[in-house]
């Protein structure tokens, strides 16, 4: 479990990283001390409050990830309603978008386009716009974090 708390004084939100890195406030009136042996927070109780939402650290969950690459091949060249829900959730969380998941997106995209375009994939014209939406919107992210794809090429 990482242990999440924001600071009332500077209103930083520290996180810890299991490592046991000591992580403070910009005003340093609190911290967080854990590894995965221990956790604690050092500062006066009323100088904090502890965030106990329910979440999946997206950004740096490497089998989430995974999880998202495999329901964006699940959905590509399917007649399906999933495509548009796959999509949307990708370009909801553009935190789950790393140079990785960024790179198999494009391919698998490149992929579905050229067995499209060879007639192995029949699907619908509304499917093939969304797909060609998803990999601009890709394409968009790389170039806003400077990811290197330049060995990808746009439908």
């Amino acid at each position: 479990m990482t242990m999440r708390i924001r600071c009332k004084h500077c209103n930083t939100i520290i996180e810890g990283d299991g490592k046991g890195t000591y992580i403070t406030c910009k005003c340093k009136k609190c911290a967080i001390d854990e590894t995965k042996y221990y956790w604690r927070i050092i500062g006066n109780i009323e100088d904090f409050e502890e965030i106990k939402d329910e979440y999946i650290n997206i950004k740096n969950n490497y089998v989430f990830q995974d999880m998202i690459i495999g329901s964006l091949r699940y959905a590509l060249g399917r007649r399906t309603y999933s495509s548009d829900e796959t999509i949307d959730f990708i370009m909801e969380h553009k935190e789950i978008i790393t140079e990785r998941v960024c790179k198999v997106m494009l391919r698998d995209l490149k992929w579905y386009f050229e067995d499209r375009r060879n007639g192995i994939i029949i699907d619908d014209t509304c499917d093939f716009e969304s797909w060609i939406k998803l990999q601009n919107w890709l394409f968009d992210i790389a170039k806003e974090k400077k990811y290197d794809i330049m060995s990808y090429e746009r439908r």
